[in-house]
């Protein structure tokens, strides 16, 4: 159950040193609520690119598993791009080069996160942090 914990783990981390201090209201994957309509606010993804066994023991397999972690921000257009380039350089800080323990079997790594510009996208203007992860994960028999 790696995958769970893991998004469990990066969601509460955006909570408690962005959201909250910050404001900016976010919706996950599946989230079937509207958009905030209060800008900027951000939609979290948590994608997994890979999961590969490392070991096999007796009693323990141990895995490998990757993925993206992504914060598309959105603020209002025509408001230029310094504020929400600003929340970005602070998301990236507060996900960069960390471990984390999210689950007494999963050891988790993240690296440092990238600021993409997207641009206008809708009604939007948008501004992407991407962040790989990687994960050891031990499953016992």
């Amino acid at each position: 159950m790696s995958l769970v914990d893991i998004t469990t783990a990066l969601q509460q981390i955006f909570i408690d040193e962005v959201s909250t201090p910050l404001g900016i209201e976010f919706r996950i994957q599946n989230d079937l609520r509207d958009n905030p309509t209060a800008t900027p606010w951000a939609y979290l993804e948590v994608l997994e690119l890979s999961f590969e066994r490392q070991a096999l023991g007796v009693t323990v397999n141990v895995y490998e598993e990757t993925g993206v972690f992504s914060i598309q921000l959105f603020s209002d257009l025509g408001k230029g791009t310094k504020d929400i380039q600003t929340i970005a350089e602070q998301i990236r800080d507060v996900y960069n080069d960390r471990d984390l323990a999210p689950s007494s079997d999963v050891q988790l790594r993240l690296e440092y996160p990238n600021v993409t510009i997207v641009g206008k996208v809708a009604d939007y203007f948008q501004v992407n942090v991407s962040c790989d992860w990687t994960a050891n994960v031990q499953n016992n028999k």
